[in-house]
């Protein structure tokens, strides 16, 4: 068993997942455990109380990308996370080397290793894995009420008619890039949750954000993209940008749907892009 003392904070909504037998598998994987399951509402006293009483070493987290979000931003750096695959999102175990599998994730934990990831600032909000402009965004603004990959592709289908492109600048200070786009995504990791590879040529810890711009192409390409982008090679399409870049700005005159790890933002005209100070400790598999 790992003796550590760990908090493990339960999600109990994300996904449409039924937490409860993997909550038993924690227990039984870990010796000093305290469970918690977040609320609707006042989560940040109510989690930074638990957090506070416990004192734990390590948190994990029974949830998606989002829960591990909303921890980065109470605590930032301060803990070591874990986190099993149980939400509608969980893109951060493609980055993590982690089985999508919950009990073989769990069953994995005492092999896992400390990896230190970047994280970036997206104006006074935390990104710790993918945002975006665009088309995607659109989709997620109604997301929450259709949890899971299948509801995302109703509304991926739903939202084909609203397929279009927007205009924006990207400021690197020496010089600015005027763009049309249907999608522009603003990567730390290399994986949206689906498992499709957005970012082949970033890293998840190399210090830099990259931003990958979709310029206006057919609907017909779409198969193809997806195809590429399930291998690794969408930077190879000739609509498809990348750049590399440790700071930007990036305008949003057409007010393109935005949104940071599965959140819409509203009214995002501007987002300062960089990327945070400190690493964020999380266990890890096998690289």
């Amino acid at each position: 068993m790992i003796t550590s003392k760990t908090l493990a904070i339960v999600n109990p909504v994300s996904g449409g997942v039924d937490k409860d037998p993997y909550v038993k598998k924690v227990k039984e994987v870990f010796e000093n455990v305290h469970i918690i399951y977040t609320k609707e509402n006042d989560n940040e006293v109510f989690i930074k109380k638990e957090v506070s009483d416990f004192s734990p070493e390590n948190i994990v987290i029974l949830g998606g990308d989002g829960s591990l979000k909303l921890l980065v931003d109470f605590f930032g750096s301060t803990y070591n996370y874990y986190i099993l695959p149980l939400g509608s999102a969980n893109g951060m175990c493609n980055e993590l080397n982690i089985p999508k599998n919950p009990e073989l994730a769990i069953s994995s934990l005492k092999g896992f290793t400390i990896r230190g990831i970047n994280t970036l600032k997206l104006n006074d909000t935390n990104c710790i894995h993918l945002a975006d402009f665009g088309f995607n965004a659109d989709i997620i603004k109604d997301f929450s009420d259709t949890r899971g990959m299948w509801g995302y592709f109703l509304l991926y289908l739903k939202n084909l008619y609203k397929f279009k492109s927007y205009k924006f600048i990207i400021d690197v200070g020496d010089k600015k890039i005027a763009i049309k786009s249907v999608m522009l995504v603003i990567a730390n990791g290399k994986f949206y949750g689906t498992g499709l590879e957005v970012n082949p040529l970033g890293s998840i810890d190399d210090n830099l954000v990259d931003i990958i711009v979709f310029k206006p192409f057919s609907l017909f390409k779409i198969p193809f993209l997806l195809i590429k982008m399930l291998f690794g090679k969408v930077t190879t399409m000739s609509f498809v940008k990348h750049y590399q870049i440790q700071e930007c700005t990036i305008t949003n005159p057409d007010n393109a749907p935005f949104q940071i790890d599965g959140e819409p933002q509203k009214n995002t005209s501007k987002v300062h892009i960089c990327v945070n100070k400190n690493k964020v400790n999380i266990y890890s598999g096998n690289q």
